[in-house]
């Protein structure tokens, strides 16, 4: 529930700066589609924009919707997806990382991939230039703790890499500062927690996984109430040279 909240803001704070009637949303590690979810949400009384989402991650979630269109593939593979090229090169208008950015560097440093032959973000900005993608939006959730904020450091190279290729960040802002939550100190969820989804994930944790398991789930008893973990980025590049 604390990701669908702070999904739900990410967007909100976008929609305030984005002027174009359509949305071509690609996320990036959307595990079980809760930002699709948070997007729906928010436009839902949008009538003016017209709205289509892509989602890719290297786990089919079961959760998922399967209204969503999902790819299961690795970021660094995308450009040998027929299904994902042809929605990037159809034109591409927001990339999110759902929580997901660390986790992505975090594989490569453990070896499942090469990151000197090809790391996954180089591939990613490769792709958007070569389908000459010129105004991107990037909405990257961070994970945050009390000691630090992760996920800033691995998007300096989608930051570096665009900004080599002739990019700019519109608006000037600082690639590497974040968004911390405005909507005061307490989760403001937007729909009546304790009455609808708290219900909906005990039952399905009982028939998932059995009576006993789910009395010691405690997801569905103790949501996260406090903002303290969320931050988000949320960056313009534009194509100038």
């Amino acid at each position: 529930p604390l990701y669908i909240a702070e999904y739900i803001e990410i967007y909100e704070d976008f929609l305030k700066e984005y002027d174009k009637d359509t949305l071509r949303v690609l996320s990036v590690g959307v595990g079980a589609g809760l930002d699709y979810y948070s997007l729906l949400g928010v436009l839902e009384n949008r009538v003016d924009i017209e709205m289509d989402y892509m989602g890719i991650d290297l786990v089919d979630w079961k959760y998922r919707d399967k209204e969503i269109k999902f790819e299961q593939i690795d970021l660094k593979d995308i450009g040998e997806n027929e299904r994902v090229m042809d929605f990037i090169s159809d034109g591409v208008d927001v990339i999110i990382f759902p929580k997901s950015i660390i986790e992505i560097r975090t594989s490569q440093q453990q070896g499942f991939v090469n990151v000197v032959e090809k790391d996954a973000f180089s591939v990613l900005c490769d792709v958007l230039i070569e389908n000459k993608i010129e105004d991107i939006w990037f909405l990257n959730s961070y994970i945050k703790t009390h000691k630090e904020i992760s996920g800033m450091s691995e998007f300096s190279h989608i930051v570096n890499k665009l900004q080599a290729a002739g990019y700019m960040i519109v608006d000037g802002v600082n690639a590497t500062e974040y968004y911390e939550s405005h909507n005061g100190l307490y989760v403001n969820y937007p729909f009546d927690y304790r009455s609808t989804w708290q219900h909906d994930l005990h039952n399905y944790c009982q028939r998932e996984c059995g009576a006993e398991q789910s009395e010691k789930c405690k997801l569905a008893q103790n949501p996260m109430l406090r903002k303290s973990h969320i931050a988000f980025g949320i960056t313009n590049f534009r194509k100038v040279a």
